[in-house]
């Protein structure tokens, strides 16, 4: 499927750092948040697997939250997940109730920062 969408260049894929980096189209950002809009059940489904995503990438700080600079390369490459996850969830874009996990995610992005 990925070899099609860039073959058509609605995706675009790079390597930066012997990492893959998957670009999305906007019209195809803009499909994919308009069939999304159709099913509330789906696009909580792709919110939630979102936010695993990020919180499994997203490093945890120190309990007592002492600067720790070997986190940081890791914290600014995430944060940027992390704030599109509250922009969605602050901005109503989607419906979903409050989590402690998901306030977890955004303190740790608020320490990291």
């Amino acid at each position: 499927m990925t070899n099609e969408l860039s073959r058509r260049r609605l995706i675009s894929i790079r390597n930066r750092d012997g990492e893959e980096i998957l670009s999305i189209h906007r019209s195809l950002q803009a499909k994919i948040l308009q069939d999304l809009d159709k099913d509330p059940r789906q696009r909580e489904r792709v919110y939630q697997q979102a936010f695993l995503l990020v919180r499994q990438r997203f490093p945890l700080p120190s309990p007592i939250q002492v600067p720790e600079p070997e986190k940081w390369p890791a914290c600014i490459k995430y944060l940027r997940h992390v704030l599109s996850l509250q922009k969605a969830f602050a901005g109503n874009l989607i419906d979903i109730s409050p989590s402690v996990e998901l306030a977890k995610l955004l303190s740790d992005g608020g320490i990291g920062l």
